[in-house]
């Protein structure tokens, strides 16, 4: 089969899935201090806190889930080039 010419962001997205996965730093990144303004709003009885942590985990949601789909998109690209190698790859000899 002959390898599929890839683009720097579809070999950059295949490096990433290949790494075994760690910490999730992004998720610590607005999941802490979103919990800190609710312990806030908690302490003090502040709505405009508990806003603000919403407000946080609306938008750092919204943004991962448009990164999700990019990322599907691109790796939708990938398996179609990896379909048409195949296609195109000479079927295999019966030996013998």
């Amino acid at each position: 089969m002959p390898r599929p010419t890839l683009t720097p962001e579809e070999t950059a997205l295949l490096v990433r899935l290949r790494q075994p996965h760690s910490l999730p730093m992004f998720e610590l990144g607005y999941l802490v201090p979103s919990g800190l303004l609710i312990g806030f709003g908690f302490l003090r009885g502040e709505p405009a806190a508990f806003a603000a942590a919403f407000a946080v985990i609306a938008t750092f949601s919204l943004w991962s889930l448009r990164a999700q789909s990019a990322g599907l998109a691109l790796l939708r690209t990938i398996l179609q080039k990896y379909e048409t190698a195949l296609d195109q790859a000479p079927p295999p000899r019966a030996d013998g």
